[in-house]
């Protein structure tokens, strides 16, 4: 399972224009796995991810660092080619669509990455994507499974992701969505699914007109 190319979002800031790889890898302690942060993060590096996600309320920041050090020094990646990123804690995936913040965002020129893409944690009650029959009956039809399902979702709404996992193959599986689409009744079928919010996050900004709390 050798690296592959993934698509970019152009950025532009005042020092240009920036390429953001469209999938990243989240870095939240993966508890039910063997592989720690860092050795998970070289991991994905060597698979071809670029792009990582992080937050104070994680506690893998150290790791995430030096994984990303000890990388370069192996000579894997160059700085320049990484990008490191935190969050609002705007969860999204398809059973919180957030489409009033997609719009907001696309209208005003901000590239939104949706974290808790896939929706997946035992401890945070029933596994509302990754469960749903609907979309198991989808997968099945494009011969993938629900987790590419869900990313190739979100890289058809121009936005881009960071899906979490330790596992060498699953990480691998995440990275193969850029070859094939939904079709137009796929997305008529994901439009049914039932919207609630799952994760609230522990640093909720008080911006309500932004939060799809009621759909």
């Amino acid at each position: 399972m050798g690296s592959i190319e993934i698509p970019t979002k152009v950025l532009t800031n005042t020092s240009g224009q920036l390429k953001m790889p469209v999938i990243g890898m989240g870095s939240a302690p993966d508890f039910t796995c063997k592989k720690d942060t860092k050795e998970a993060i070289i991991e994905a590096i060597k698979q071809g991810y670029r792009h990582f996600d992080t937050a104070a309320a994680y506690g893998s920041e150290q790791a995430l660092g030096e994984a990303l050090n000890e990388a370069i020094q192996l000579g894997l990646v160059t700085r320049e080619h990484l990008f490191v990123t935190s969050k609002l804690w705007v969860e999204m995936n398809l059973a919180w669509q957030q489409k009033k913040l997609r719009e907001f965002c696309s209208a005003n020129g901000i590239v939104l990455t949706a974290f808790s893409p896939l929706r997946k944690g035992a401890s945070r009650g029933s596994n509302e994507v990754m469960e749903n029959d609907m979309l198991k009956e989808i997968a099945d039809g494009h011969g993938k499974s629900v987790a590419q399902v869900s990313l190739r979702w979100l890289y058809e709404q121009g936005i881009t992701f960071v899906p979490k996992s330790y596992d060498k193959q699953r990480m691998n599986q995440n990275l193969h969505i850029f070859d094939w689409a939904l079709t137009k009744e796929d997305h008529q079928k994901i439009d049914q699914i039932k919207q609630n919010r799952l994760i609230p996050g522990p640093t909720k900004p008080s911006l309500n007109d932004l939060w799809d709390d009621e759909i």
